[in-house]
């Protein structure tokens, strides 16, 4: 059991500095930003940018799409609030458990596997071009990371690109001058495709972001929130570790960020197995922040040394919990 009150003293020392490994190696640690609501921690919380702007909240909830006026003035408050860091802005990302009422999909399809990502655009790209163009006029600061999800080979990323060229064409149509404007382009690696491609999809993108929780559940084919699943399988899942390791180890060699943002980055006691591995940018819920935060001021300062090798051995949810009791 590790000592609380040296933990708590690193903490309280140290939090006002950056973070970094025992090499020096800076560690990036973002906010994830699901509601308007949550807008002010980026000024209360001291943050290396919002890693993930979920735009949902915006399409919820509502019997017509947001137009684009009013996307362009909530996407305008987050980029200034945020203009000396970076804002990575998800894409729309419609899914089972948030689909907008005014997306008329044929009765039976499933929203987790037959329209996701591109599929969604070729779909609505009434709607998508809307954003696109919200987004794209908000950018004054230059400092818009936009994210395409569900990416899983070059043609979905093409498919977000024609959009987003099309967005610009109605707006120099319109006048409206953005030439000047600099913008970064990622995806979510999400499913396993993206994964085995991700040395590919590097090559096209200036950044990724790791959505672990889609990744987890199409690794193993099972769906999010089913008790009986979560009884069988852990979170932290080696067949999905290998994925990570993977995606970073392509990210260190293109020396493109690799940022993990999904539900594992939540978990202090995972940071020992993630550093190990080679990811150094994380993106949590403000919730979290300086929990995160206080666990990666104490491990730059204690890490020892973590059996991956051991981990990837391991054979069922009993293993992996007592692996982390060991060594955690």
């Amino acid at each position: 059991m590790r000592n609380r009150e040296k933990k708590t003293y690193f903490c309280e020392v140290r939090k006002a500095l950056p973070l970094s490994t025992k090499t020096e190696k800076r560690i990036k640690l973002k906010l994830n930003i699901s509601t308007p609501g949550e807008f002010n921690f980026v000024r209360e919380l001291p943050h290396d940018g919002v890693g993930l702007l979920r735009t949902e909240f915006l399409f919820m909830g509502r019997n017509l799409p947001p137009a684009e006026e009013e996307q362009y003035r909530m996407y305008k408050r987050i980029l200034h609030e945020n203009r000396k860091k970076p804002v990575v802005v998800r894409v729309l990302d419609i899914g089972s458990d948030k689909r907008p009422s005014y997306f008329k999909i044929p009765e039976g399809t499933n929203l987790d596997l037959g329209l996701r990502g591109a599929m969604a655009v070729e779909k609505f790209p009434h709607i998508y071009l809307a954003q696109m163009k919200a987004l794209l006029r908000a950018n004054v600061s230059s400092n818009l990371h936009l994210l395409y999800p569900m990416v899983s080979d070059l043609n979905d990323l093409e498919t977000f690109r024609n959009v987003l060229s099309e967005a610009k064409k109605a707006l120099e149509k319109d006048n409206i001058n953005i030439a000047g404007v600099k913008i970064k382009e990622g995806v979510m690696i999400e499913t396993p495709a993206a994964a085995m491609m991700i040395d590919i999809l590097l090559e096209e993108i200036d950044f990724v972001n790791i959505g672990s929780n889609d990744l987890l559940q199409y690794t193993l084919a099972t769906s999010r929130g089913n008790t009986q699943v979560e009884g069988r399988y852990h979170i932290m899942h080696p067949a999905l570790l290998k994925f990570l390791e993977r995606i970073a180890r392509e990210g260190k060699k293109s020396g493109k960020e690799v940022c993990l943002c999904g539900e594992i980055a939540s978990f202090e006691e995972f940071y020992p197995l993630l550093l190990e591995i080679g990811i150094k940018s994380f993106s949590v819920a403000a919730s979290k922040f300086s929990d995160i935060k206080c666990e990666l001021l104490y491990l730059q300062q204690s890490r020892d040394k973590i059996p991956v090798a051991e981990f990837y051995k391991l054979g069922s949810k009993e293993q992996v919990d007592e692996y982390f009791r060991r060594f955690m």
